[in-house]
């Protein structure tokens, strides 16, 4: 089996937080509904969206910045979680500099009202003067405020296909920033996402598919990297039965949370991983990056209802 086959299939198969949040649930409750009788929804966050296309037109992210809150995170492929609006700045800014786009497209697929804040998935096209189209999905996580704004506490975005060109989407700069954080408080992950991730790690090594849907709800969707998002659980048991069939040894497995947030029925969860493992006459590291959304079934126990993952250049 090639490496890079291997590779790919590692990280769809193993991977699997708004930001603190200083109202009260019902307040921020209460404004949600308050949105959604007075203002599309939808409307909003396509307007929203729209600033943050120009920007990327325009090589302006100044345009878009106020959207981010301040303590934002942002998660994409071949990068480390990029933490703050000042980070996120000095992604967009590198990142626009290389691109020179022709048509941006965004829409919305699916709107999630949790309470405290709003999970928007959507999928995106993208064309460019000056390198090939690229298309994905991606993940918006808002926060309603006082004024009835929306502010993005995270957004995530990965492709839907491979990207040769990987060092074009790097910021080495962020890259090796030593200000940069492992983990925003570890101590502070509820234990209860803490023993849902060291079931992960277990379910992984063992390659059980059956054990591993048990972490699943019956209409979950996975957005994989570089390829289109699977949904429901009969389709992802397959996907996970095709990928266990494989002869891989997972030697060392570790998934660790970086930051969560408690939402009405479950957690969002930014998770880091970081794997070895070994197939016939070959070995490698594999690691990246992701957002779950977990939510509670009847009996309270976690399990992945929308979650999507990135991979780390560091792969080999």
């Amino acid at each position: 089996m090639k490496p890079i086959i291997i590779l790919a299939i590692l990280v769809s198969g193993i991977f699997l937080s708004c930001t603190n949040v200083k109202a009260k649930k019902e307040h921020q409750s209460s404004l949600l509904e308050t949105k959604k009788t007075s203002r599309s929804l939808t409307s909003q966050i396509n307007e929203l969206n729209q600033i943050l296309i120009d920007a990327a037109i325009t090589q302006d992210f100044d345009k878009a910045k106020h959207i981010y809150a301040e303590d934002a995170l942002l998660l994409t492929d071949f990068n480390p979680i990029i933490d703050g609006r000042t980070h996120i700045t000095q992604f967009y800014t590198a990142l626009f500099g290389r691109q020179q786009l022709t048509t941006y497209t965004k829409t919305t697929t699916e709107i999630i009202d949790l309470g405290e804040c709003i999970l928007e998935i959507g999928i995106f096209d993208k064309s460019f003067q000056n390198q090939e189209p690229q298309n994905g999905k991606y993940f918006n996580v808002w926060q309603p405020q006082p004024d009835g704004s929306l502010q993005l506490t995270s957004e995530s975005f990965g492709y839907s296909h491979e990207t040769p060109n990987q060092s074009a989407l790097v910021v080495e700069a962020l890259k090796n920033n030593t200000s940069i954080k492992t983990s925003r408080n570890i101590k502070a992950i509820p234990k209860e996402i803490r023993t849902y991730y060291r079931l992960t790690e277990e379910h992984s090594k063992e390659r059980n598919p059956d054990k591993a849907m048990k972490l699943f709800t019956q209409d979950a969707t996975y957005y994989r990297f570089a390829k289109k998002e699977v949904h429901g659980f009969d389709v992802i048991a397959k996907y996970y039965t095709d990928y266990y069939s494989n002869p891989v040894t997972i030697d060392s497995i570790k998934v660790k949370p970086y930051h969560y947030h408690k939402v009405k029925d479950g957690y969002l969860s930014y998770t880091q991983f970081y794997v070895e493992w070994t197939v016939p006459n070959f070995s490698g590291i594999t690691q990246g990056t992701g957002l779950v959304y977990l939510k509670k079934d009847n009996n309270g126990f976690l399990q992945r209802h929308r979650l999507i993952g990135f991979r780390s250049p560091q792969n080999h």
